[in-house]
């Protein structure tokens, strides 16, 4: 069954709050350039597929220029040591004069390969010092032809379908557009897909929104999702790419996701994107807000003022409107015990602050060693909390105190006891019941902590149920985005 996860990582917060805007400025409808594999997800090999072959190339000048087609539906791409290879005959102004060459060497058995740097050479595997400078090389490889090419940051490959296809492959996910190979470390090499920014739409509305809701609520998710991308389009720059193709941004599935209602509401804003003072927002989303936004101020450091605590009653239809999640102390210190080891056994949980839109700021853990403050994130994510609009109730051990003809139930927590030695706290610690009959070692470290929660994910902009809520009660996509984001244009 096909699940939809509309929150994103809590890293998706640590956003460059410094972004110029002088490329998204000039790239309203420059093509946009997604990471797919990269960095640690980045392979050493990668299947392409296309339906009638491939055109492989590099840019000059910012437009596609191609080398060579490739007249088969598969082929393998994968970075390679540049050791061991000599070269046989250079500086061929074609490919057809290297196939003469690589021809002529069949009898030999000599490992052969074409190599392009502007130029068309051969060039053999074979012991000794490789003729090849130090630097990244990448192999594409099919049945009929193996060719060596030099790829840099400023230079990647490109591989685009031919002439009338829409798709390309890669391994095993269709994409529109180009797929571009840059360097990564070691043989690694990372792949990216360069596509126009509403075929981009085409496949993350779908992962971000389910396709059966209102089109009103398709519409203003696909506004948000094109502005964030527009904003963010240089956070990826040092790896060279725009942004990427998860819920570090948004989800985006390519080709094979893409559907038809999703597409419409692609197609209704084409070229639409949230304005303030003329500028690009960050155009931050969720899944439900719990019945209130929250402050960009309280949760990224940055006085927004498009990004202001919104009353919210229009996700209240919302699965995750209100959460309960209880867990024992062992679960407690299993999550944040094997994180901070200093605090020694964890015996208690207190909310310290908390934001202008009644969110957990920051939370006190306390330890038999010692205690911690953590931010409202960090617990959440710990923790694996769905938002950080909760309450925490202490599930701690009582005793009961006798006294005269009544007894009395008074909590652990707190508590100390006063021996020779001086004052003790009770939980977390031995403690022995001295019976009629015997002594018992006795637990008082209570039951753990339940915590009670409203919305999904960090409240921060549109919430993606009260879209939803305000769509079915009769609201156009602009007057949803105008709601959420405040003083703002849509055009």
């Amino acid at each position: 069954m096909k699940k939809f996860f509309f929150i994103f990582a809590v890293f998706l917060l640590v956003v460059n709050l410094n972004t110029t805007f002088s490329k998204a400025d000039q790239a309203f409808w420059e093509p946009i350039r997604v990471g797919l594999f990269y960095d640690k997800s980045a392979l050493e090999s990668y299947e392409l597929a296309s339906q009638n072959g491939f055109i492989l190339g590099f840019k000059q000048d910012g437009k596609f220029s191609p080398i060579i087609e490739i007249d088969e539906n598969n082929i393998e791409v994968s970075g390679i040591d540049p050791g061991n290879y000599i070269p046989v005959k250079e500086n061929m102004k074609t490919i057809q004069e290297a196939r003469e060459i690589i021809s002529q060497l069949a009898s030999t058995k000599k490992d052969c390969y074409f190599f392009y740097n502007g130029n068309w050479s051969v060039w053999a595997k074979g012991p000794g010092n490789s003729g090849l400078d130090t630097g990244k090389y990448i192999l594409v490889t099919s049945s009929s032809l193996k060719i060596i090419l030099p790829v840099s940051m400023e230079r990647p490959a490109y591989f685009s379908p031919t002439d009338g296809q829409k798709t390309i492959s890669l391994n095993g996910r269709r994409y529109r557009g180009l797929i571009e190979i840059l360097p990564s470390q070691g043989r690694k090499i990372t792949a990216v897909n360069e596509l126009e920014m509403e075929d981009y739409l085409y496949g993350v509305l779908p992962l971000e929104m389910p396709a059966n809701w209102p089109l009103e609520a398709l519409k203003a998710q696909a506004v948000a999702s094109r502005t964030y991308a527009l904003y963010n389009l240089s956070k990826w720059e040092k790896l060279g790419f725009d942004i990427c193709g998860n819920t570090q941004d948004q989800a985006y599935g390519g080709f094979d996701v893409e559907n038809t209602a999703s597409n419409e509401a692609v197609d209704e804003t084409k070229g639409q994107y949230i304005l303030y003072n003329d500028k690009p927002i960050m155009a931050l989303y969720h899944a439900d807000s719990g019945g209130i936004t929250e402050d960009s101020k309280d949760a990224l450091g940055s006085d927004l003022s498009y990004l202001k605590p919104v009353e919210d009653s229009f996700d209240k239809d919302s699965p995750n409107s209100v959460w309960n999640v209880s867990l024992s102390l062992e679960d407690i210190n299993e999550k944040i015990g094997k994180i901070y080891t200093t605090l020694g056994k964890i015996v208690g949980i207190s909310i310290v602050e908390r934001t202008t839109s009644g969110r957990v700021k920051s939370i006190m853990i306390e330890g038999t060693s010692g205690n911690k403050i953590l931010s409202g994130s960090e617990i959440r994510n710990i923790l694996q909390l769905k938002s950080t609009l909760f309450d925490i109730q202490d599930k701690g051990a009582n005793l009961y105190v006798v006294s005269g003809n009544s007894e009395q139930k008074v909590s652990v927590k707190g508590r100390v006891v006063i021996s020779a030695r001086g004052l003790f706290n009770l939980a977390g610690r031995n403690t022995f019941l001295a019976g009629f009959n015997d002594v018992k070692n006795i637990s008082l470290d209570g039951n753990g902590f339940e915590f009670s929660g409203r919305g999904w994910g960090h409240g921060i902009g549109m919430s993606q149920w009260g879209a939803k809520g305000m769509a079915e009660q009769g609201y156009n996509y602009k007057q949803i985005l105008q709601h959420y984001y405040k003083n703002v244009e849509i055009k």
